[in-house]
């Protein structure tokens, strides 16, 4: 295929509980992360960003609907984000 005609690759890593200054990729990074490492190097990396919710779940639900998390009261029970 050609270049005009190729999608392009995204990777969207969403993690709990970790840090913007954890991964080792950041500096002085607390972790040892070199998969991460890796991918930070090879591609490219968005460092301003915004949670959807203070806690995993609703987060996780605001990012996958565009739903704003005020707006998920009474969401089906059988989301599979949820």
């Amino acid at each position: 295929a050609n270049a005009t005609n190729m999608r392009p690759s995204i990777l969207w890593l969403m993690a709990d509980d970790l840090g913007a200054g954890e991964p080792s990729f950041t500096s002085p990074g607390l972790l040892r992360t070199p998969n991460l490492d890796a991918l930070a190097t090879a591609g490219m990396r968005f460092t301003a960003a915004y949670a959807g919710y203070t806690v995993c779940a609703p987060s996780r639900a605001t990012f996958f609907t565009g739903r704003h998390s005020g707006r998920l009261a009474g969401a089906p029970a059988d989301w599979p984000l949820l």
